[in-house]
C-alpha cells in the first residue's frame, strides 16, 4: 500500500511537471521557416504529411491506404522489393487478374477508373463498380489497346461489354468458361458449354458460334481451345465418364472482314479422330495428336492441317548449332528441329553425312519420328502416360510412370521414370525436373505455371515456388486460407485466394509496397579494435585502421584529413549540437516537437499546440537521451528507452494528435547512453553505442538489396 502511495504521489508530480511542460511549449510563439541547414535529425528534404484516404477511392493506393492506413508509403515503391519483404494486402472485395496481367477490383464507394486515358497507356490498376469476369483489349487505329471488360448483369444475367461510356448486352448462352476466354485482335473466343463463340467486336456485335462438339448431357470434359497460325481450334478431350469430341472445330477468318469467318468440322474422315487428348503445332503445318487408348496407352499420330513451307536457311544454321560448343546452344537447337515438323526430314537427311559424330546422332534421334512419333525429343518408354490436371490455357500435365527416353550426348539415351510432361499446343513438351515431380508425387499436389514460374500446391504445406531443386514457401504462417494460388499481374503481385471461384478474400503480395505488418529490421555491428562514429555529411562510419562510411548501397573510405569523423555530439561543430532548451525535432516545414518522456507536444507552424500524454507503458527513461526522428513517409520514431522504438504517427485531426502504430523491441540496443541516435541521408536510423558498436535500423521495413549483400548472413534479419 506504502508503494503505490508514493507511487501515485511520483505519478502526479510527474504528470503536473508534464502539464507544466505542455503549457510552456504551447505558450510559444509561432517561428518563421527554417533556414536550408536543418537538425541532424530531420529528413534531407521536407515532404507534405502523408494525405488522408480520399473520400472516394480513386486509384489502388488509395483502397490501400483506406485499408492500412498506417502502411509506411505515400506511393507505391518505384523499385520493387524482394518477394520476403513485399506488402501482404487481403482484399474482401472481389478481384479480377485478366489476360494481359492487370487487375480490375470491383466496390460500389470508388471513383471508377477512366477505361479510355490520356496517352492511350493502361491504368496500373483499375477499380470498377461492376464485377469484372473478363477484359478484351481492343487494337484502335493508333495502334493502342483499349479495354473492354465484361459483367454480368445481376439485373438480367447477361454478359455486358463496356465500351466507353456504353454498356452493351452480349449475344452469347448463359454460361461461358471466362477463365479460358482469350483476345484475337477484333475478337473474343470464349469457350461454351459445347462448344466455342467468337465474337466479333465492331461497331455491332457479330456472334459466330461453331458447331457443337458434343451434346450437353453426359457431362464432359471442359472444351480446349487454341490459336493455330491462322484460326482457332477446339475439341473436347476425354473423361473417364466420357470419349470426348469426334475430331475438332476450326474457325477461319475472313481475310477482308475481321467480322466475319467459318466454322470447319474436322472428324475420322479427316484423320482427326476421338479421344485427342492434346495437340502439339509444328512449324510446318502438321499437328502432333495425342489420342487415348485403353489401359492409359497413347497414340501418337501426325497430321497436315495447313501446309506451311519452311525457312531452308534457318533449318540449315539449326543443323549447324547442333555441333555448336556451347551444350545449351546445342539443346536449343535440337529442340527447335524438333519442333520443326516432318518437312525438315529431307533436310535433315541430306547434311547428316557431314555432320560431326554428336550431331549425327542428334540428327538421327529426329529421323526416329519417320518412323514412330514422338513427343518432341522425349520418347514414351511403354507408350503410356495419364492426365494429371489441365489448365485455362490449354496446357496439361502428364504422368508417364514408366518414364520417357530422353537422348544424350552418348548413344545410350537416358531413362526418367516416372515422369512429369506439361504441354501447351504451341511449345515443346517440357520434361519437369526429377525434384519438382517428387513435389507433385504428394498426395493432392496440383501444379500451376504461370509468366516461368512453376508452383506447386498440396493440403499439407500450401502453395510453394519451385527454385532450382526444391520449394520456397509463399505464404506465412496464418495465410494457409489463402491456398489458391490465382496468379502474378503486370506488376509482379502475387494474387492467391481463399475460394475456389474467386469469390471470397484476396491475398495481394506486392512488391511495390512495403508490408503494412509493422518491422524494423536492424543490422547490429561490432568494430572490434575500433570505433564507431559519423561524419559530417551523417553517414555511419566505423574505424579500424582506416575509416569507412556506410553510404546508401556501398562501404566508401573516407579521408579524415578533410572529412572528419566525430565519436559523440560534443565533438560536432557548435551550431550542430542539441541544448535542453531545444525542441526534440524542428522539421524543414516548421513543424517542432517537445517532451517525449511522459508526454509528447506537436507546435504547428502556425502556432497550434497540440499535446498528448504518453500511455503508461510508453513512459521514457529520465537518464536516457530522448530523441524523436521523423522519416521520409512522415512517420515518427520516438526513443525514450534502452531498447525501444515508437513509431507514431502526427494526427492532427484526430481524437488524439498522435496515433501509435508499433513498439519495437527486437535486436535493438539496450544500452543506456547510446553516443547519438540520428537519421543518416539514406533515411536509415543510427544508433552509434560503446564507443565501437553501431545499430542499423530501417524503417521503410525492409533492408535494400544493395545493403543485404553486405551484410553478413547471420546478420540478415
Amino acid at each position: 500500500m506504502l508503494r503505490r502511495r508514493k507511487y501515485s504521489l511520483a505519478a502526479r508530480r510527474a504528470w503536473l511537471a508534464a502539464a507544466l511542460a505542455l503549457a510552456a511549449a504551447c505558450d510559444r510563439k509561432p517561428t518563421p521557416p527554417l533556414p536550408a541547414t536543418a537538425p541532424a535529425t530531420a529528413p534531407a528534404t521536407a515532404q507534405a504529411l502523408a494525405p488522408a484516404p480520399a473520400s472516394r477511392p480513386a486509384t489502388y493506393f488509395d483502397l490501400v491506404l483506406r485499408k492500412y492506413p498506417a502502411i509506411p508509403a505515400t506511393q507505391p515503391l518505384g523499385v520493387p522489393l524482394d518477394y520476403s519483404d513485399a506488402g501482404h494486402l487481403v482484399f474482401h472485395e472481389p478481384v479480377h487478374l485478366d489476360r494481359a496481367g492487370v487487375l480490375w477490383i470491383t466496390r460500389d464507394d470508388v471513383e471508377p477508373t477512366p477505361l479510355m486515358r490520356r496517352g492511350g497507356r493502361p491504368a496500373d490498376v483499375y477499380l470498377r463498380h461492376e464485377r469484372i469476369v473478363f477484359v478484351h483489349w481492343h487494337p484502335d487505329h493508333t495502334g493502342n489497346y483499349i479495354p473492354m471488360p465484361v459483367y454480368r448483369d445481376p439485373a438480367t444475367g447477361r454478359f455486358r461489354l463496356i465500351d466507353g461510356p456504353t454498356h452493351r448486352d452480349l449475344p452469347l448462352p448463359g454460361r461461358c468458361d471466362w477463365s479460358a476466354a482469350f483476345s484475337w485482335q477484333h475478337r473474343i473466343v470464349v469457350p461454351t458449354p459445347s462448344g466455342v463463340s467468337v465474337l466479333a467486336v465492331g461497331s455491332d456485335l457479330q456472334h459466330l458460334p461453331s458447331p457443337p462438339l458434343a451434346e450437353p448431357d453426359p457431362p464432359h470434359g471442359p472444351v480446349q481451345v487454341t490459336l493455330d497460325w491462322t484460326g482457332v481450334l477446339a475439341w473436347i478431350p476425354p473423361t473417364d465418364d466420357h470419349p470426348g469430341s469426334r475430331g475438332i472445330v476450326r474457325f477461319l477468318p475472313d481475310d477482308h472482314d475481321p467480322a466475319a469467318g467459318r466454322w470447319q468440322q474436322l472428324g475420322p474422315d479427316e484423320l482427326w479422330p476421338q479421344g485427342l487428348l492434346q495437340l502439339k503445332l509444328q512449324d510446318d503445318g502438321t499437328v502432333l495428336q495425342m489420342v487415348k487408348q485403353p489401359g492409359d496407352q497413347v497414340a501418337l499420330n501426325v497430321v497436315l492441317l495447313e501446309r506451311r513451307p519452311l525457312d531452308e536457311q534457318k533449318i540449315a544454321a539449326l543443323i549447324d548449332q547442333l555441333s555448336d560448343d556451347d551444350p545449351e546452344k546445342r539443346q536449343q537447337a535440337h529442340e527447335k528441329l524438333a519442333a520443326s515438323g516432318p518437312s525438315a526430314w529431307p533436310l535433315l537427311e541430306k547434311a547428316r553425312d557431314d555432320l560431326p559424330p554428336e550431331a549425327r546422332l542428334r540428327v538421327g534421334e529426329l529421323l526416329k519420328g519417320k518412323i514412330r512419333p514422338s513427343l518432341g525429343l522425349l520418347s514414351l518408354v511403354d507408350g503410356r502416360m495419364k492426365l494429371v490436371s489441365r489448365h485455362p490455357d490449354c496446357g496439361a500435365l502428364f504422368r508417364a510412370e514408366a518414364g520417357v527416353s530422353v537422348p544424350s550426348d552418348d548413344q545410350e539415351p537416358q531413362i526418367i521414370a516416372p515422369a512429369y510432361l506439361f504441354t501447351r499446343p504451341g511449345e515443346p513438351v517440357q520434361l519437369l525436373s526429377a525434384a519438382l515431380g517428387r513435389e507433385l508425387e504428394t498426395p493432392g499436389a496440383s501444379l500451376s505455371v504461370v509468366a516461368g514460374e512453376w508452383i506447386v500446391n498440396d493440403p499439407r504445406a500450401g502453395p510453394r515456388r519451385f527454385v532450382g531443386n526444391g520449394t520456397v514457401p509463399l505464404l506465412r504462417k496464418g495465410e494457409e486460407a489463402f491456398s489458391r494460388f490465382v496468379g502474378i499481374d503486370h506488376r509482379g503481385r502475387w494474387l492467391f485466394t481463399d475460394s475456389p471461384d474467386l469469390a471470397g478474400r484476396t491475398l495481394i503480395i506486392d512488391p511495390t509496397l512495403p508490408d503494412p505488418l509493422p518491422r524494423l529490421p536492424v543490422w547490429n555491428m561490432v568494430v572490434k579494435r575500433g570505433m564507431v562514429g559519423w561524419n559530417r555529411a551523417g553517414w555511419p562510419v566505423m574505424k579500424s585502421g582506416g575509416a569507412w562510411a556506410l553510404e546508401a548501397e556501398a562501404w566508401r573510405p573516407v579521408d579524415e584529413a578533410t572529412d572528419p569523423v566525430f565519436n559523440s555530439v560534443e565533438d560536432m561543430p557548435p551550431a550542430s549540437q542539441p541544448t535542453d532548451a531545444a525542441p526534440l525535432l524542428v522539421t524543414p516545414d516548421n513543424w517542432r516537437f517537445f517532451g517525449g518522456l511522459i508526454d509528447l507536444t506537436a507546435v504547428a507552424p502556425d502556432g497550434r499546440c497540440l499535446p498528448w500524454l504518453l500511455p503508461p507503458h510508453l513512459l521514457g527513461d529520465r537518464r536516457y537521451p530522448v530523441t524523436l526522428i521523423r522519416v521520409a513517409d512522415e512517420t515518427l520514431f520516438l526513443f525514450n528507452a534502452p531498447g525501444r522504438a515508437i513509431r507514431l504517427r502526427l494526427t492532427p485531426k484526430g481524437a488524439a494528435p498522435f496515433a501509435v502504430d508499433a513498439v519495437f523491441t527486437r535486436r535493438l540496443p539496450d544500452h543506456r547512453d547510446p553516443q547519438r541516435i540520428w537519421l543518416d541521408p539514406a533515411g536509415r536510423i543510427i544508433i552509434a553505442y560503446d564507443y565501437n558498436k553501431l545499430a542499423i535500423l530501417f524503417p521503410q521495413g525492409h533492408i535494400p538489396p544493395a545493403i543485404t549483400l553486405l551484410m553478413p548472413v547471420q546478420e540478415e534479419d
